[in-house]
């Protein structure tokens, strides 16, 4: 084959260079031809006509043809870097079913359909692999270790392919499946370090939390089968503290349990209301939390004591108050929008009266924020919470809804301040928004912490907006038809004190008038003292 290349001014004919030839259709041949002359990665000679069957070829350069397409079938490599070819990868593995069986048409046909299912060339064939060759098996609980590909094994006993389906959508390496030839029992071949960095060890489970290697299922066997070693005799104490400990949900919740008194020591009172008594201590081994192998003990930490009086006998007003407590460090709230944690209970030894364990409030008495962001209840400093969140929350949906930052027309002063804690809140056009979004916004913001919304609650009504599209695309329109009005407007009506960078606030909050129950939230005196009953 000869083809010109340019010298020197003129046309040569670079001869004998070796060419692929494809043959096309006639009908085909034009579209081909533009569609390869146009591709850089083809280098395209011309075209010629076999004169006995009167097929037209296309004359490509050989090497540059063969970048591209397979040598084989002579189909585009599905992956032209590592020249893999799914056609052909697929046909040969239809021709190697012959050459192994499981023994069993249901599982051939599924690792079949496993095999047929590749889609790039990194991806593992899913095998048969016979039970002789692995070495090494070491029984572990319910799943096994061989090494075979630093593999470990996950004896299956039902439900073969709905675990495959299950580990190939979380994208498991899994190398295949065997079969025990004493015990019958399938076998599932993983990658080992995969494997147990998402697997519990113990019951072979998937880890509740993967990142601290923690899984829920043992944890409650763990507390289960060492609950002997912490009855206190009372059986209604004991049920109590099993149930609090069973509504362990994560690995940063608290475990509940039943704290001899002696752990207490450095004793003060801080607080004494009508039914209780608050004293502050420190709790010698401390509580315990997950340290990603194991749960070990904060020691010496700071604790509040809540008395109760006359409690001798366990009561259910007792038992309501502990299980209204969480062990959920970010879901709780008491009037005053403050978490509450509980540790778990104990007894005076010499009243005889028994004690709810909770955090230690700590006093926080500096305050830094934009003041229309910072909830009512942080301005009167009391501690920031969820709630507080949410609050702050609700002034981003209206800086979203109306383009413009809340409280922008008046100075950012103890007025405004005031102002918030009586629960004045910025306007909106109602047009602005949906009324799905204003309503959400508004109850983000209210005045009262336990009638705001928790993060799963602002959660599910925002995946609901969808229902309500129409009053999107209404809101939408106005925005659109309103955009010059709104957006000269929000620039000419910023007033000069409206500040909007984070800064000390305590100067603003200081002279706030003292909050009594029947105040319109003109609030708050501040104490350091746990609220008592």
């Amino acid at each position: 084959m000869v083809h010109y290349i340019w010298d020197d001014g003129k046309c040569t004919r670079d001869s004998n260079n070796t060419v692929v030839l494809k043959k096309c259709l006639y009908d085909e041949i034009l579209n081909e031809i533009y569609y390869y002359y146009h591709i850089d990665e083809f280098i395209l000679y011309g075209i010629s006509q076999n004169p006995n069957k009167k097929g037209y070829v296309i004359v490509f350069n050989k090497s540059r043809y063969f970048e591209n397409f397979c040598r084989d079938c002579g189909e585009k490599y599905t992956n032209a870097e590592y020249r893999w070819c799914k056609p052909c990868q697929i046909r040969y593995m239809k021709q190697n079913f012959i050459n192994w069986t499981s023994k069993n048409e249901q599982i051939d046909k599924l690792i079949q359909k496993m095999q047929l299912n590749i889609e790039d060339y990194k991806d593992i064939i899913f095998e048969w692999i016979p039970y002789n060759q692995f070495t090494g098996i070491k029984d572990e609980d319910i799943f096994s270790l061989a090494k075979r590909k630093d593999g470990p094994l996950q004896c299956l006993y039902d439900e073969i392919s709905n675990e495959i389906d299950y580990y190939f959508i979380n994208k498991f390496t899994l190398y295949g499946i065997s079969q025990n030839p004493d015990k019958k029992n399938y076998v599932m071949i993983f990658n080992q370090n995969q494997y147990l960095e998402n697997f519990c060890k113990n019951c072979g489970e998937e880890y509740t939390n993967r990142e601290y290697n923690w899984c829920k299922l043992c944890q409650k066997n763990f507390l289960k089968e060492n609950f002997i070693n912490r009855i206190t005799g009372n059986e209604e104490i004991d049920n109590l503290i099993l149930e609090m400990q069973f509504k362990i949900n994560d690995h940063r919740d608290i475990i509940f349990e039943w704290i001899p008194y002696n752990q207490f020591y450095d004793i003060k009172k801080i607080g004494q209301g009508g039914f209780a008594t608050v004293y502050s201590a420190k709790w010698k081994n401390g509580s315990l939390y997950w340290s990603k192998k194991e749960y070990i003990r904060d020691s010496n930490v700071t604790i509040a004591l809540k008395c109760l009086s006359d409690s001798q006998n366990i009561t259910k007003r007792f038992l309501n108050e502990v299980k209204a407590y969480s062990i959920n460090k970010f879901i709780n709230f008491d009037d005053s929008g403050e978490i509450l944690k509980i540790y778990g209970i104990s007894q005076n030894p010499d009243t005889k009266d028994y004690i709810i364990v909770l955090q230690h409030a700590r006093d926080e008495t500096k305050i830094y924020g934009v003041i229309p962001y910072v909830a009512p209840k942080v301005l009167r400093k009391r501690p920031y919470t969820q709630a507080a969140d949410i609050y702050s929350f609700g002034m981003i949906m209206y800086f979203l809804a109306t383009g413009k930052q809340p409280f922008s027309d008046c100075a950012h002063d103890e007025l405004l301040v005031l102002d918030i804690c009586r629960g004045i809140r910025p306007k909106i056009n109602e047009p602005e928004a949906p009324k799905c979004y204003i309503d959400l916004m508004k109850k983000c913001w209210d005045s009262n912490p336990i009638n705001r919304l928790n993060v799963t609650e602002v959660e599910e009504l925002i995946k609901q907006f969808y229902v309500n599209n129409d009053q999107f695309n209404e809101a939408e329109e106005y925005r659109l038809n309103n955009n010059d009005g709104i957006n000269e407007n929000n620039q000419s009506n910023t007033h000069p004190q409206a500040i909007y960078t984070s800064r000390l606030l305590n100067s603003f909050t200081d002279d706030l008038p003292i909050y009594t129950d029947g105040s319109e939230c003109l609030d708050c005196i501040v104490t350091n003292k746990s609220k008592d009953d």
